[in-house]
């Protein structure tokens, strides 16, 4: 007796198990479910909710193991290739810094630092489990690739300072030469591309253009570079 028992408690207890199981995998989706569209995966869902919403699942329960595994494979398989696109946005932008750092001898002070914060970001991006923190890593990235730039763009100035550097001539109406720095701003290409823009003729092109040159021109100052990065 004893032994039927412990065998029917150890049973609940895995039925126990399996059904906290379900509900979690449920709360997962629930948080990405404006993420999730491929119809396979939502029927997963929908029989496991069918299970853990029944007044009497006791008797379903045994199918809760395979439709989570299910499930979590096919949530994995969307959220690795929701991923793609962001690993790259993110590899681009560490390039892209890398470049501006090979301009200037004073790299090796900077490319580790910068080098850690982009590792950083991939690593995080490998271990996430829901889409909107994936694809918000794409703002994130265009963000620690300004700050990359800025910092660069500070160091150099400071290097400069300390060597004396050449400036550039600007001639004054009387033919007398005024040496002044010009300011670079660096500009974020994904900002200014911010949102969607379809193209189906020659006059939406010449609108995205014109708010380019909109953009562009409020940026633009005396003494000023834009550099687009």
């Amino acid at each position: 007796m004893r032994k039927k028992f412990l065998t029917l408690k150890n049973s609940l207890k895995t039925k126990r198990e399996q059904f906290d199981k379900a509900l979690k995998q449920l709360d997962i989706y629930e948080k990405n479910k404006t993420y999730v569209l491929d119809s396979e995966t939502i029927n997963l869902v929908k029989e496991i909710e069918t299970i853990v919403k029944s007044p009497k699942p006791y008797n379903q329960i045994s199918k809760l193991p395979s439709l989570i595994n299910d499930f979590v494979d096919k949530f994995v398989m969307l959220l690795e290739e929701e991923c793609k696109p962001v690993r790259a946005v993110i590899e681009s932008d560490w390039n892209k810094v890398k470049d501006e750092l090979e301009l200037h001898d004073f790299k090796g002070e900077l490319s580790g630092k910068f080098n850690n914060k982009f590792k950083d970001l991939l690593d995080r991006l490998d271990s996430s489990h829901n889409f909107y923190e994936a694809i918000a890593m794409k703002e994130e990235s265009d963000r620690l690739k300004m700050r990359c730039f800025e910092e660069i763009k500070k160091t150099a100035l400071e290097k400069s300072k300390e060597r004396d550097s050449e400036k550039q001539p600007v001639t004054t109406g009387e033919g007398n030469g005024v040496y002044v720095t010009k300011k670079t701003v660096n500009i974020s290409i994904a900002n200014i591309f911010h949102g969607a823009k379809t193209i189906e003729s020659e006059e939406d092109i010449e609108e995205l253009l014109d708010y380019l040159r909109k953009q562009l021109k409020t940026e633009l100052k005396e003494n000023t570079i834009l550099k687009l990065i």
